[in-house]
């Protein structure tokens, strides 16, 4: 089937974005994914294969942060070499998923709260993982935060960072096609693009695709459908190559869509969510009154921001992030996979006038 050209942001969109970042995230962003949380976290729980391998090499009882952890699905990943992986997200309903994620812990520990001021403590964790969250960020100054909340999250003297967002240049199995935007002729990096997602019929949600069918994965019976393209895709010419993990299909199914949530910032998660049960069969009807078809609601679209990320772009955040930060940082990997750009650094040390500077409110936004 075609692939679906990504809408653009219209004139007044761009004058909120500009305007009110925060704002524009708020309703562009966070309260769609609280709407949709319940079928979307039903749609990710096959783990990415660069970023399995980046678990599985982490030290026994390995602290880390999964800053942008969605429904959790990376949590139970660290079960087995008894480390921790603490769960940080904006979205309220999605965190209620995470904290059921099975393994050694129930519940799973997470946090409400903002990628941009995670609210914890500075130069504890062995690691941290972004993944597919920084490229909701509405600005460049946004997005810098975000590394450098990262790059403080870990220890100065060896903490790893592993960074993943969807990636402008789509490979040849994309079933998106990223439109031209103004202003990339005159070095403008990334494309900010609307991502739709549809909530159809009865419930069931699926990524806006022009005729699309889904997959069902051999033996799951689960319908594939992915955050980012979940099958291998040539990658674009000149791009680092990907990586030789092995690319198993990341299957999915419908969920039920949650009611929106508007959730305050650095604040705990309570108790588990927990809702009335919804009846499994419909009431008894005599044989003497005829049956008639509840009417279908009618599909319903999100639009969710997305910038999507050039070639080159990520790894210059990363490292001018940790110019601001007054680090030093050693490129372990980088490079572009399934339609996404992704980068893993090492810190290594503190340029300790940099980081005075930071201290005094200096550091600023630097660019390399």
């Amino acid at each position: 089937m075609a692939p679906t050209l990504l809408p653009l942001p219209s004139e007044s969109d761009l004058k909120l974005l500009h305007s009110s970042p925060e704002a524009f995230e708020s309703a562009h962003v966070h309260a769609i994914y609280d709407s949709i949380a319940s079928h979307f976290s039903q749609t990710r729980y096959k783990p990415w294969p660069i970023i399995s391998a980046f678990l599985s090499s982490l030290p026994p009882h390995a602290l880390g942060l999964d800053a942008g952890c969605g429904n959790g699905k990376y949590l139970p990943l660290v079960d087995a070499s008894g480390g921790l992986l603490l769960g940080l997200d904006r979205s309220q309903n999605l965190l209620l998923h995470a904290r059921k994620q099975p393994g050694a812990l129930d519940p799973r520990p997470v946090v409400l709260a903002d990628a941009l001021a995670m609210g914890v403590r500075e130069g504890v964790f062995d690691y941290a993982i972004s993944i597919a969250t920084i490229h909701h960020l509405s600005t460049p100054r946004r997005r810098l935060a975000a590394v450098r909340a990262l790059l403080r999250a870990v220890k100065p003297d060896g903490g790893r960072v592993l960074v993943y967002v969807w990636a402008a240049e789509q490979g040849e199995g994309s079933r998106r096609v990223v439109p031209e935007q103004e202003g990339r002729d005159e070095g403008k990096i990334g494309v900010d693009v609307w991502v739709p997602w549809v909530m159809v019929a009865q419930g069931k949600g699926k990524e806006a695709k022009k005729g699309e069918g889904r997959k069902r994965e051999k033996g799951g019976g689960r319908r594939q459908h992915t955050e980012a393209s979940e099958t291998p895709a040539a990658a674009p010419p000149s791009a680092p190559a990907p990586s030789a993990a092995p690319q198993p299909r990341a299957p999915s199914s419908d969920p039920q869509p949650s009611a929106p949530v508007q959730a305050p910032e650095h604040t705990p998660v309570g108790q588990p969510f927990s809702s009335a049960p919804q009846p499994t069969s419909s009431p008894y009807v005599p044989s003497s009154q005829p049956t008639t078809a509840s009417p279908q609601p009618a599909p319903q679209s999100y639009n969710r921001y997305y910038h999507l990320f050039s070639r080159g772009e990520l790894l210059a955040l990363c490292l001018a992030a940790a110019s601001a930060e007054g680090l030093r940082i050693h490129v372990v990997q980088e490079g572009w996979e399934r339609d996404n750009w992704f980068a893993e650094v090492r810190v290594v040390g503190q340029e300790m006038k940099g980081r005075r500077d930071r201290e005094k409110g200096g550091g600023g936004d630097v660019c390399v």
